[in-house]
């Protein structure tokens, strides 16, 4: 409410009581405070009471489960698949369905709900001032003019709209204000790093070629580390459009963080990265990401039916009517038999949001604990499973964007041997002329087909070459694929 329709309802509120004022003194006032009784109503309280609370309103359930999405833990994932705006625009929508539905605890809802007197008061007592002066009008016309009854009539409609505002107001704003903030700032905020201003791919540039790349004299550290010794220092290697490239070398090698600045989520301290030729920091950040498909080991699972899920991996808003390019994603990914378990199928949602609670006194009581247990939970899937349904998201990347580049980091720490060997050749097969960039400890069967071998340690690239090369120097990447050799040789 603005500081101007402030001023004017004040300016309002000393009309109508002026006006009522000349026909019995002083009842302006005290009909003008019986418009505000909605401001003074509930008194009632659950504070040492066993309840349990359930919501059923399938709008607000909506808009729980997408603020989850500006969460710590999905908000990578939302700037990687660049669904801001899809975010953004299903949030204004269910904003929109609760316009008139209050969004308040439970608790303070209860406490604001009438008595059936007090219900009648709060429904009459705005009208009031209007019922008064028609009253007035028709027994003792003398006292009143049609124009004032119209002025009244004007004002006080004017003044019921903002009573009941305010009423709204003082429930709802510390709620709306901390939820519409941290979804409106997360989503839409600026970023901290300068965007650039030409557009990926460039135009001309034939968008079924993969992303040329070139790391040169590149250093980095993550901002507020507490190490001195750097993530990546003075790297440079240079990747081929099309190439399919596998990152090797031990844990806290730089492996992530190549993979982290290629999408720029961070900017380099140090070097330039070139991206078909040109340096990454002069590309549009939104349409570089969106030339860029990336399965992760954090990458989880969407607060959405698993149909929507795997939609999101495409950037049309359409692709989740289409049932084939759904379909043959999960495919891919090995998801096919796990949504086919369910009941629900793909309309399965594994992480719905809390739908209820029960009271701290509550806790003891037997019958409203099986109330809750009632309630929709969480459908039990393995880490083996949840990584396959999260790949199938970004099959449908593949399958859908005109991408150019496909960064696959450590996505199948869950999987059995045999089930990750299926993924990554499916990932393999779905190149189609993109570059391909693969980091994992487990990189044997994918080295041998690899155009390109990094190896990283202690933050710096200590060899470069291909599986016959790199064995033949008996460096590194000799030693690390002996002893992933010799482990697989023990555990037989």
């Amino acid at each position: 409410m603005s500081a101007e329709s402030v001023v004017s309802s004040l300016f309002q509120l000393r009309l109508v009581i002026h006006v009522v004022d000349t026909s019995v003194r002083h009842a302006g006032l005290t009909l003008v405070l019986l418009s505000m009784f909605p401001l003074f109503t509930g008194n009632r309280h659950l504070f040492g009471k066993s309840y349990v609370v359930q919501a059923i309103n399938q709008s607000y359930l909506r808009k729980s489960a997408l603020l989850k999405f500006v969460g710590d833990r999905l908000k990578p994932q939302v700037i990687g698949a660049g669904i801001n705006d899809y975010l953004l625009e299903e949030y204004r929508t269910v904003q929109h369905n609760l316009r008139d539905i209050p969004d308040l605890p439970p608790e303070m809802l209860y406490e604001t709900r009438s008595s059936l007197l007090s219900g009648v008061f709060s429904q009459l007592g705005p009208q009031a001032v209007t019922l008064y002066a028609a009253l007035v009008a028709v027994f003792n016309p003398s006292k009143i003019s049609l124009a004032q009854l119209a002025v009244i009539e004007q004002t006080n409609t004017s003044l019921r709209q903002t009573f009941g505002m305010l009423s709204f107001w003082f429930q709802q704003l510390p709620q709306d204000v901390a939820r519409m903030g941290q979804f409106y700032m997360q989503l839409d905020a600026k970023p901290e790093m300068k965007d650039g201003d030409t557009p990926y791919p460039r135009p001309g540039y034939d968008k079924s070629v993969g992303m040329s790349i070139e790391f040169r004299n590149v250093s980095f550290n993550y901002p507020s580390t507490k190490t001195d010794r750097s993530a990546l220092s003075d790297v440079s290697f240079t990747i081929q459009p099309g190439n399919l490239v596998v990152i090797v070398g031990s844990n806290g090698g730089g492996k992530t963080t190549i993979i982290k600045l290629l999408s720029r989520f961070y900017d380099v301290d140090a070097g330039t990265i070139f991206v078909d030729g040109i340096p990454i920091q002069e590309y549009r950040m939104e349409e570089l990401r969106k030339g860029i498909a990336m399965l992760t080991q954090e990458h989880d699972l969407f607060p959405v039916s698993i149909q929507e899920d795997v939609a999101l991996g495409s950037p049309d808003k359409s692709a989740i009517r289409d049932t084939e390019k759904l379909t043959e994603s999960l495919r891919l990914s090995g998801a096919e038999h796990i949504v086919n378990n369910f009941s629900e199928g793909i309309n399965t949602i594994l992480e719905p949001v809390s739908n209820g609670y029960v009271s701290f006194d509550g806790d003891r009581d037997e019958e409203l604990q099986a109330i809750y247990k009632s309630f929709a939970k969480s459908t039990s899937v393995s880490g083996g499973e949840r990584q396959r349904l999260v790949a199938a998201r970004t099959f449908m990347r593949l399958l859908s964007a005109p991408v150019k580049l496909a960064t696959i980091d450590e996505p199948s720490s869950a999987l059995d041997p045999a089930g990750e060997f299926k993924l990554f050749s499916h990932l393999r097969e779905a190149r189609k002329g993109r570059t391909m960039i693969f980091v994992t400890h487990r990189f044997g069967h994918l080295t041998k087909h690899a155009d390109l071998i990094i190896c990283v340690k202690d933050g710096k690239v200590v060899e470069t070459g291909t599986h016959l090369e790199l064995l033949s120097t008996d460096g590194e990447y000799a030693h690390l694929y002996n002893v992933q050799a010799q482990a697989f040789s023990s555990a037989a």
